[in-house]
This record gives C-alpha cells, sequence and structure tokens, in this order.
C-alpha cells in the first residue's frame, strides 16, 4: 500500500531532531507507535473534504507517513487542516524545548562553559552541527530557562514551589 503522506514545515535543526527521534529516515518519516506524536496525529487526521486538491510538497518540509490507527483508516482518514499542521508542529518545538531542558537540567554543572554540553546534546540527537544549528538550539535553550527562571521570581515568597 502506498502511504499518505503529510508534509511538515519544521527549521533544519528542528527537522534533523525530528528524524533522529523516529528512527533516523532522509526520506519519509515514520512516526513511533505510541508517541506523542502520533497522538497528536491521530487527533488532528480527518476526513478529507470534497473538492479538496492536494498541493505538490513544498521544499525544505519534512514528509511523515500516515499511520493505520485502529479507529481511523488512512486511506481515509488522511486530511490534517493547515491550522492542525501548526498545532503539530508546535507540539514537536514543545518537545524539543522539554528534551533540551531535561538535558540541560541533567548534564549541566554550574559555572561551566554551556556549548559543550549543547554540542553534546546536538550530536546525541542527530542534529548536525552548524553555526545556524548551533545558535538556534542554544536560543531556544535560553527561551526556555528564560520562561522558567521568570515564573519561579514572579511567585509571592509564602508559595509553595510543587504547585
Amino acid at each position: 500500500m502506498n502511504d499518505y503522506l503529510i508534509y511538515l514545515p519544521l527549521e533544519p535543526f528542528l527537522a534533523q531532531w525530528f528524524r533522529h527521534r523516529h528512527g533516523g529516515s532522509q526520506y519519509t518519516v515514520r512516526l513511533v507507535r505510541g508517541s506523542v506524536e502520533a497522538k497528536r496525529l491521530k487527533a488532528l487526521l480527518d476526513v478529507t473534504p470534497p473538492g479538496y486538491i492536494p498541493r505538490p510538497a513544498p521544499q525544505g518540509c519534512v514528509a511523515v507517513a500516515i499511520p493505520s490507527f485502529p479507529a481511523k483508516d488512512p486511506r481515509q482518514f488522511n486530511y490534517v487542516s493547515p491550522k492542525g499542521i501548526n498545532a503539530l508542529v508546535e507540539t514537536l518545538r514543545d518537545l524539543f524545548d522539554l528534551e533540551l531542558h531535561d538535558f540541560y537540567v541533567k548534564t549541566y554543572i554550574k559555572g561551566t562553559r554551556i556549548d559543550y554540553m549543547l554540542e553534546a546534546y546536538m550530536a546525541l540527537h542527530g542534529i548536525e552541527y552548524s553555526d545556524t544549528n548551533y545558535n538556534s538550539v542554544k536560543k531556544r535553550l535560553d527561551r526556555v530557562r528564560k520562561r522558567i527562571y521568570v515564573q519561579r521570581s514572579r511567585r509571592k515568597p509564602g508559595e509553595n514551589s510543587t504547585s
């Protein structure tokens, strides 16, 4: 059976991470069964609207094969709206940020250089080292750290940190 595909517009570093996360294919990404991405895609799949004409794949997009779900046969449910594509891309960005911050928390020692930690993260997660990729990953980590530490500093002095 031929695969039904959707195309995700991802930044180069995010596309490399996503491909590595799901088996490393340079062509079509096949989602791991039970992954967050597969569950989100299942929720976003819909029947192709009448009169919809598929467009050719845009340049620089990642092709994702629609897996077969028990309740949603890809021959019938093979359409994701443009807003659904955006939701899926945002899910990938959030997962990337969570994974990056988790790696940071587990490996970074205060007072050491962060660039070595980022280079190791990129190597472990299939992201090709280039200045553009490195700066993009570093910027995402900086934003996540800022968001977390700003939230902590806004708490009232008597608030419990676990709430």
